[in-house]
């Protein structure tokens, strides 16, 4: 049993793939994925992925788009939020991250999004990989982000 485990666990270092993270977690890169079980509204939901320390999910380009969006369309729920925001000032979307908002340079919106409505402020992927804004309070499933324990201790 112990050499099994030490030969799986040397494969699985070869590998990279999935021993960086730990439970309920997902590698993707050097990243770890969380993918929520439950829902919160956007800023609990933020508040939850802090709690696991990580953050909000912020989609840097069309690689972890698609990822996400294969993640997503396995688990079956209609969207996830992410870190995209315009609360600090409307029709000016950027990734709330825990002190700072960063620019938005990767977009993948969805035809006729943002929408104008004053009302949508928060950032969300759906399961065909594009994105649409939506009202903050409502409750959804949301993804967090980390890098991984690796990257962590290398």
């Amino acid at each position: 049993m112990k050499t099994g485990f030490i030969l799986l666990l040397c494969l699985s270092l070869l590998e990279g793939y999935y021993c960086d993270c730990r439970g309920g977690w997902v590698k993707n890169g050097h990243t770890c994925y969380h993918f929520s079980h439950d829902t919160e509204n956007w800023i609990d939901a933020k508040l939850v992925c802090q709690a696991l320390q990580g953050s909000l999910v912020v989609i840097e380009s069309q690689q972890e788009n698609d990822f996400l969006q294969n993640q997503i369309q396995s688990l079956n729920h209609e969207w996830y939020w992410t870190a995209l925001s315009d609360m600090e000032e409307e029709h000016n979307w950027g990734w709330m991250g825990d002190r700072k908002t960063a620019l938005v340079y990767y977009t993948n919106w969805d035809h006729g999004e943002p929408s104008s409505s004053d009302q949508e402020n928060c950032g969300a992927i759906k399961t065909n990989g594009r994105w649409k804004d939506i009202p903050c309070h409502l409750f959804g499933y949301f993804i967090c982000e980390k890098p991984d324990e690796m990257d962590v201790i290398g």
